[in-house]
């Protein structure tokens, strides 16, 4: 399956980029570039599309040699000027505002990837990428998406599976 997220428009049913809400002051303290820090993160709204990740795509798919292992590539493009980039993932719509999210990556300024295997199955995720530049993270806009569901095979009994690949 590819999911791709173009800012607000989405090609695939279940996947959508959904604006995010913060309560955020624009006269706040200078930023400390903690990345866990609220204040530290210019929400997609109020930051300069330059300096967002732009262009965010999935690709879910289940292993075809390993029973049961998925994996998803997400990708972006690059920002100029970065310092890092960050990978940010929540099972939650407002997760990102609550502060319920996993930061799956930090990685230097080049990366435009990320290759994660420890997705729940059918589990529907939320993700963002930030991009640091001068002490403030940017968030790009939020984008969707659902980990597959991946056969199994199943064993006969001596514990041999006539299906899986090299057995035959």
């Amino acid at each position: 399956m590819k999911y791709s997220v173009t800012q607000t428009v989405c090609a695939i049913v279940f996947c959508a980029a959904a604006p995010t809400f913060h309560a955020w002051s624009q006269t706040s303290p200078p930023s400390s570039g903690d990345p866990t820090d609220p204040q530290a993160i210019v929400p997609p709204e109020k930051g300069r599309p330059e300096l967002q990740a732009n262009d965010l795509a999935v690709e879910a798919e289940c292993s075809p040699i390993y029973a049961g292992e998925r994996s998803a590539l997400f990708q972006w493009t690059q920002v100029p000027r970065s310092q890092r980039t960050r990978l940010d993932v929540t099972r939650y719509y407002d997760g990102f505002e609550r502060g319920k999210f996993e930061t799956l990556a930090t990685l230097d300024q080049s990366a435009i990837s990320f290759a994660w295997t420890g997705g729940e199955p059918a589990a529907a995720y939320r993700w963002r990428v930030l991009t640091l530049i001068k002490d403030k993270w940017y968030a790009s806009k939020t984008a969707d998406y659902e980990e597959p569901v991946c056969v199994v095979d199943e064993e006969e009994e001596d514990g041999k599976n006539p299906n899986r690949l090299g057995t035959r």
